[in-house]
């Protein structure tokens, strides 16, 4: 058995809007206002903000307080800048545009 793939498959990024959808859905106490926010603010993929929710609960239970908005504005601040959250605003490695290809 190998251990790579032998295919690629380029799954497309949430738009603002679903990306505004997801966090309502991890973190119901957030307004609307703070949701959109955080996705327009951060262009991350639903993977990322599945980090975001998990280091929010070892947070939480770690210091045994509630998680904040400053608290999610922070990690995902920190998740764009270790280079694992996949920022959107840059092209993915592997993949390019039809423009490039020769």
């Amino acid at each position: 058995m190998e251990r790579r793939f032998c295919v690629k498959i380029d799954l497309h990024a949430p738009d603002e809007k679903t990306r505004k959808r997801i966090w309502k859905s991890r973190f119901s106490w957030l307004t609307d206002a703070q949701a959109a926010s955080l996705g327009s603010a951060f262009k991350l993929c639903g993977g990322s903000i599945c980090n975001i929710v998990k280091k929010s609960i070892l947070y939480s239970v770690a210091r045994n307080v509630s998680v904040s908005y400053e608290d999610l504005e922070r990690f995902c601040r920190e998740e764009v800048g270790t280079g694992l959250g996949r920022d959107l605003t840059r092209r993915p490695i592997g993949f390019c545009s039809p423009k490039a290809a020769i």
